[in-house]
Formats: C-alpha cells, structure tokens, sequence
C-alpha cells in the first residue's frame, strides 16, 4: 500500500505521474482509493485506467503475458 511517505519521496524525486495498479478486489480497490488521496495532497497526478484483461492482478498478468506487453498498458 501506499503511505502518505511514500508520496512525498515521489514528489521530492520530482515525479509528476504515477499509474497505479492495484488488485481488482475490494481490498485493492479500497488501497488504490486511499492512494489517489494521498497523491492528490502532494499534488501528484495518478492514472488508473490500466485494465490487466483477464487477470486478477498486474503480477499475474506479467507471469501470463510479459513483461513487454505490460510495458505496452503505460505507453
């Protein structure tokens, strides 16, 4: 999960964007909420819409397809 830590050490490495990719159950829904909270008080911009087809998570889609074409769901 992310802290509100985590969020001040990506503003001050000066990232600007961040995709966040959590697992699409409850909990990882729940996570990825808190999350878009916490970057939107360091004023980080956050992109959700990365759709893993027809796995549970980013992990399982890497395992079944590659890393290559999870670098493609970025682009």
């Amino acid at each position: 999960a992310l802290t509100i830590s985590h969020a001040h050490i990506l503003k001050h490495m000066g990232v600007k964007k961040v995709f966040l990719c959590f697992d699409g159950d409850t909990a990882g829904q729940n996570a990825c909420q808190k999350a878009q909270k916490l970057l939107k008080k360091v004023d980080i911009e956050f992109d959700t819409s990365v759709s893993f087809r027809d796995c549970k998570d980013p992990d399982e889609f890497v395992a079944k397809y590659g890393k290559e074409e999870a670098r493609k769901l970025f682009n």
